[in-house]
């Protein structure tokens, strides 16, 4: 079984300090901000990691999961 893949380690490790940190200063509205942002970024870099994965999930399904967290977390808090 793979863990991960290329790059997938380090950029999970990034997303998830960023919602850790907004987590702590802002709350459940930083949750949802972080997980808009690490979309948003992951979508901008979505070539450079497209033989990426972290827990055998491609790097290229994130950004949509991501995404719809934080529009889960912004809407139901």
């Amino acid at each position: 079984m793979v863990w991960w893949r290329g790059n997938g380690l380090w950029i999970g490790l990034l997303v998830a300090a960023c919602i850790a940190a907004a987590d702590k200063c802002l709350g459940h509205i930083g949750v949802a901000i972080a997980c808009l942002a690490s979309a948003a970024i992951l979508f901008g870099v979505r070539g450079s990691l497209e033989d990426s994965s972290l827990f055998s999930i491609p790097t290229w399904f994130w950004w949509p999961g991501l995404f719809a967290l934080g529009i889960l977390v912004l809407f139901k808090g």
